[in-house]
């Protein structure tokens, strides 16, 4: 059975094909970004610390290239985050800048922020993950990290096709990311 799959972790993947991004890359971008910009210590947050958010949080670390790069486990559930955040205001505005593992995460921190009085990026720099269409959308316009959605599935689906016809092309692929910054650092 022809079988290409998006962000799977495996140790020996066998017969099937590997489309992910460079969850690394990308986080050192941010972690670059925010060095330049002038922070000496920065947050990474995220629901999980293994595969893709490992990756981009280690990435995230190199690119602070020795500045502080502290990460915060936070609950996957919407509500029980709120509350998180609402219990540890004062250590999230301790940090001059938070990196989230997505934009969704890094859209609600912004929101949540603004709702406390604080202003992003004066405040607080927020930047995120993936490029999703609201980052250009909302105020203000998150700084993320994009991937090119559309080659990934015009990929995915040369590799079936491929499949398809008897070929067998089972490999890892690992797209390039691109740094998008905008208003939100």
């Amino acid at each position: 059975v022809p079988f290409v799959v998006y962000d799977g972790f495996f140790t020996e993947p066998a017969r099937m094909c590997n489309i992910t991004i460079d969850n690394r890359e990308g986080g050192r971008k941010i972690g670059n970004h925010f060095r330049e910009l002038g922070h000496e210590r920065a947050l990474c947050i995220s629901d999980n610390h293994i595969c893709m958010d490992l990756e981009r949080y280690q990435g995230f670390q190199e690119g602070m290239d020795g500045k502080t790069a502290d990460f915060l486990e936070i609950p996957m559930q919407k509500q029980e985050r709120r509350k998180f955040y609402e219990e540890r205001l004062e250590f999230l505005k301790s940090y001059p800048a938070i990196f989230a593992v997505s934009d969704e995460y890094a859209l609600e921190l912004v929101q949540f922020l603004r709702e406390k009085g604080l202003s992003v990026p004066k405040d607080i720099s927020v930047a995120g993950f993936d490029d999703n269409p609201l980052c250009e959308k909302l105020y203000p316009a998150l700084t993320t990290i994009r991937q090119d959605r559309t080659q990934r599935a015009k990929l995915a689906l040369k590799l079936l096709r491929e499949q398809k016809e008897g070929m067998e092309n089972y490999e890892d692929v690992v797209l390039p990311v691109t740094l998008v910054v905008r208003q939100s650092t």
